[in-house]
């Protein structure tokens, strides 16, 4: 009896409180719900493994600053429930920018219009940001 009571208290995690207050069948019939769900939970890590895929694929983390933050974010996730340690990424600044962020923010600001595509600049040697 006491191997199924040292279990239960490693499965609640609270050295037998749970089963000291709601009896030993309530405590195995919560014992199982938690360890089926902590089971799901690893079906869980597919899906985010799946979204970080995605997420490191060419186009996707290095294509902006935000894009990468937003892959190393989910590595930082994934690692922390894998109990891993975290393999970021850095990477090449985008080769396009607007010509300037000034007259960027002064045309949409004062003509109220749209900065169009062909208005931005490849070459950040002209005075890109």
């Amino acid at each position: 009896m006491t191997t199924i009571l040292d279990l239960l208290a490693v499965i609640h995690g609270d050295g037998g409180h749970h089963t000291g207050e709601v009896g030993l069948d309530q405590s195995i019939v919560d014992a199982i719900q938690r360890v089926s769900h902590d089971r799901s939970a690893g079906d869980n890590l597919s899906g985010l493994r799946g979204i970080l895929r995605v997420q490191g694929q060419n186009g996707n983390w290095n294509c902006d600053e935000y894009m990468l933050g937003l892959y190393n974010g989910l590595e930082m996730a994934l690692a922390t429930l894998e109990g891993r340690d975290p393999v970021f990424r850095t990477g090449p600044v985008p080769a396009w920018r607007p010509v300037s962020a000034q007259a960027f923010v002064d045309t949409a600001v004062v003509d109220t219009a749209v900065v169009e595509r062909s208005e931005w600049t490849n070459d950040l040697s002209a005075g890109g940001v």
